[in-house]
């Protein structure tokens, strides 16, 4: 048996292993078997053509941007051409299997569909297309951001350039999901892993692997329980603080799973309901795709209700805990004996109070306007303060954010990469280009400038950029997309 790229050759046949067609070859004559397209009839043995259009196939229909792929062509008297071209450039090593069949190797080309055209005497068969595929000789990698993740995974980038031609990816050998290739990037979401440290990326092309450089996994980590103290019946509202906890999938509160009310997408914050539990203090494990995170003597349950008895004023829970930067947003504190609340700060500012429930069990305020980041909430009572470190996170809405540049000015249509620079867009969420939204959405963690892919549009125009924030957004000005044209700044 003779193996030839797709096609085998077996005895007196050439089969396409793609197709599943068979032609046979009985003497000097081709005779297509079932599934294989004919434009001629067999007659005592020998092929007729009978003036058919077309039924010239090409297998494969793809191969790599270097060549040297063999290549089989079928149809009628496609055996006795002169010359095969791919995109008029005469492919060599011509062989002929006999009048209904022949194989070639094409000439190298850029990536890319091009037309096939054989030069058949007394017949002009359409012209057939073959996609010449980026195999990887000229990749180059410049790095991968970010370099390190939790164990629980997450979406990589690795820029560079003749990317195109990327088939798949590997972390550590495992495989990725997710995968997104263009010319200068490609993004993927590396998948959880069970323990610490540094595992390889590598970037599959047609010809071979690119080392990509080493992703490292890190821990994810529980800092904090805020508030560390509730009631022995549960249902207390506790914000878990530290990193690395964006996949939470439930949190193990003294042997009770409960589930995950709300987690940051940053991974910094998840929010549950604590279990009944018998008095006592006892550990909390968020578990996590790949490795667990657990704080020990985490939370502390306690017959008087968690700070406070005999009258004393106790917080048990903060909803919701977290709102935008410019304020506003309507927050109730539950727990016992706040009856007397006289201020409630956020950050050491005051709110206004709203309502005060006559049995002391809740009060609504509204959040004054503070900055980006979490705040420490004091409940102000006679003769006591009960302070929440950490409980309440301000949210980037654009409140305060500037944006002092957009380049470049011009993309072509088939997209591109932009850059939006100016200050606090550290808390950016995404961007939109002409109401579409843009893809592998980067921010410095100065909040200094933001990039991302755009994507291909139909036709050229002034297209809208706008910075979007979990909370609001921000114009960023224009930019303009020319047809066959490239970027400049």
């Amino acid at each position: 048996m003779h193996v030839v790229g797709a096609l085998l050759a077996v005895g007196g046949a050439v089969t396409d292993a793609r197709a599943g067609a068979a032609v046979a070859v009985a003497g000097s004559h081709v005779v297509a078997g079932p599934g294989a397209a004919s434009g001629a009839d067999v007659v005592g043995g020998a092929v007729v053509d009978r003036g058919h259009a077309a039924a010239v196939a090409l297998h494969p229909a793809d191969g790599p941007a270097s060549g040297g792929a063999r290549v089989l062509l079928t149809g009628p008297r496609v055996g006795t051409a002169a010359a095969v071209r791919f995109d008029g450039v005469r492919a060599t090593a011509l062989r002929r299997i006999g009048p209904g069949a022949l194989s070639v190797v094409p000439p190298a080309h850029e990536p890319g569909p091009v037309d096939v055209t054989v030069a058949v005497p007394g017949r002009d068969p359409a012209p057939l297309t073959y996609t010449y595929v980026g195999d990887g000789p000229g990749a180059v990698v410049d790095g991968i951001a970010p370099d390190t993740l939790p164990t629980s995974g997450g979406r990589v980038a690795v820029d560079g350039a003749g990317l195109g031609g990327v088939l798949d990816a590997t972390v550590g050998g495992l495989p990725v999901s997710g995968l997104v290739v263009t010319d200068t990037r490609v993004s993927f979401v590396a998948p959880a892993v069970e323990g610490e440290g540094g595992a390889p990326v590598v970037l599959a092309l047609p010809d071979g692997e690119l080392d990509a450089g080493v992703l490292t996994y890190v821990a994810p980590r529980v800092d904090a329980l805020t508030p560390a103290t509730g009631g022995t019946a549960g249902g207390d509202v506790v914000t878990i603080t530290g990193s690395g906890l964006a996949t939470a999938t439930g949190v193990d509160v003294g042997g009770t799973v409960v589930a995950v009310e709300r987690a940051d997408p940053d991974g910094t914050t998840v929010e549950v309901r604590t279990p009944a539990h018998a008095p006592g203090v006892v550990d909390a494990t968020v578990l996590l795709d790949g490795s667990d995170a657990t704080l020990a003597a985490a939370y502390t349950y306690d017959d008087g209700g968690g700070g406070g008895g005999d009258g004393e004023g106790a917080v048990r829970g903060v909803t919701p805990t977290a709102g935008p930067a410019a304020g506003g947003t309507y927050v109730t504190l539950t727990g016992t004996g706040l009856a007397g609340v006289t201020d409630v700060t956020f950050g050491g500012t005051s709110a206004v109070v709203l309502d005060v429930a006559a049995d002391g069990s809740s009060v609504v305020v509204e959040a004054p306007l503070g900055m980006p980041g979490t705040v420490d909430l004091v409940v102000v009572l006679p003769g006591r303060d009960v302070v929440l470190p950490g409980a309440y996170t301000y949210v980037p809405d654009g409140t305060g954010t500037a944006v002092t540049g957009l380049a470049p000015a011009t993309l072509p249509t088939t997209g591109g990469t932009i850059t939006v620079t100016g200050s606090g867009l550290h808390g950016a969420t995404g961007v939109t280009v002409g109401g579409v939204e843009a893809a592998d959405v980067r921010v410095a963690a100065d909040g200094t400038w933001v990039t991302a892919v755009v994507a291909p549009v139909d036709a050229p125009g002034r297209a809208r950029v706008t910075v979007w924030f979990p909370a609001g957004t921000i114009p960023a000005g224009e930019v303009e997309l020319v047809a066959g044209g490239g970027a400049d700044g």
